[in-house]
């Protein structure tokens, strides 16, 4: 399975800053949120992601002069199980809450299994870096909500700068798509198994912190270890996800 860089022409550009509190829970519990047909890579484990992210979208800027600031941001909260598919290691997100509407209902057409949620994440503004930006002793934090109930809250204090992140994996992402295929009468339902290319990546400083995180909802009576806490910003272009498997004819297709 070839996921290498490729010459694919770039047309979205993201940028995410993230809080990170890696946890280890039931095996089971996770089960129920690993989507076929990936295999648990890390049993037990489970990443919650709060997210501040930014696009750059070039097949909707070259259409107009102006984009409104709500379709090229928003923040979300991501959980994110370790996985494998043929053999090669990566991630899933089980559950994917975000706070935009557009990204919401576009989620599934990718393979993620979108929620519509309030969420919110410390943010540190490039204009204020010179002033206001991550640090040891700085406190990193994110709130989600869902019809006001208070599904999860998290926050972590800066304590120190590490080398690496313990998923070396974590950026290649995996998705199972199913979803009705409306251009297609003939095939109402694709199902698909999709890679997040990224055709170009870059990745700032790793902090480390002591994890906070309450859960609630359907989540509260989990068991749960807090095992540690990152931030970190990433950034990457890609020109969409590549069919590793289309359950219904070759696999050779790239969405955008």
């Amino acid at each position: 399975m070839a996921m290498g860089l490729s010459n694919r022409i770039v047309t979205r550009h993201v940028c995410e800053s993230m809080s990170m509190i890696l946890c280890r829970t039931d095996p089971a519990v996770l089960r129920k949120v690993l989507p076929d047909p990936f295999e648990a890579n890390r049993p037990g484990e489970v990443l919650f992601c709060f997210v501040d992210a930014y696009f750059n979208d070039t097949t909707i800027s070259a259409r107009t002069d102006f984009v409104y600031p709500y379709f090229n941001s928003m923040h979300q909260v991501t959980l994110v199980v370790p996985c494998s598919y043929g053999g090669t290691p990566g991630t899933v997100m089980g559950r994917v809450w975000q706070d935009r509407d557009w990204s919401y209902v576009r989620g599934p057409v990718l393979g993620y299994p979108t929620e519509l949620a309030e969420v919110h994440v410390t943010r540190f503004p490039g204009a204020m870096a010179k002033f206001y930006q991550p640090g040891i002793g700085k406190k990193v934090k994110g709130v989600l909500r869902q019809g006001g109930i208070e599904l999860a809250s998290a926050w972590l204090e800066l304590e120190e700068e590490c080398p690496g992140f313990p998923w070396p994996e974590y950026l290649t992402v995996f998705a199972h798509r199913q979803v009705e295929d409306l251009l297609d009468p003939h095939t109402p339902l694709v199902d698909q198994v999709l890679y997040e290319q990224h055709d170009q990546e870059e990745q700032g400083t790793i902090w480390r912190g002591t994890p906070h995180l309450k859960l609630g909802g359907d989540m509260a009576l989990w068991p749960l270890e807090l095992v540690d806490g990152f931030y970190t910003s990433v950034s990457f272009g890609t020109a969409g996800s590549v069919v590793l498997k289309d359950f219904d004819k070759a696999a050779h297709k790239v969405i955008q």
